[in-house]
C-alpha cells in the first residue's frame, strides 16, 4: 500500500503532537508529585503524633494550614482544595500507617 507525502506528513506530525502531549503529562504529573511531597514536608514539621490521632478532621486542617503557608510564601499554586486533598491522603500513607 502506498501513501501520499500528505498522509506520511501528517501520520509523523500526529505522532510527535502525541509524544509531546505525553511529555508534557508526565512533567505535570512530576510536578504535582513535587508540590504534594512539599506539603506533605511541611505538615510533617508539626506534631505528627498528634495529627495522626486525631484523624481525618485534624490531617484535614493539617493540611489547609501548610497549603496556605506555602501558598502564602509563593512556593506552590494551582488548585489549591485538590492538592491539599492529596496531600493529606499522602501523608496519612506515609505518616500514619
Amino acid at each position: 500500500m502506498k501513501f501520499s507525502y500528505t498522509t506520511k506528513s501528517v501520520a509523523v506530525a500526529g505522532c510527535l503532537m502525541a509524544f509531546a502531549a505525553s511529555l508534557t503529562a508526565t512533567s505535570n504529573e512530576a510536578k504535582a508529585g513535587v508540590v504534594i511531597d512539599m506539603v506533605v514536608a511541611e505538615m510533617a514539621e508539626g506534631d505528627v503524633s498528634s495529627i495522626c490521632q486525631g484523624g481525618a478532621a485534624s490531617i484535614a486542617e493539617a493540611a489547609r494550614e501548610a497549603v496556605t503557608a506555602l501558598a502564602q510564601e509563593g512556593e506552590i499554586s494551582g488548585d489549591f482544595e485538590a492538592i491539599g486533598k492529596e496531600a493529606g491522603m499522602a501523608f496519612y500513607k506515609s505518616k500514619c500507617s
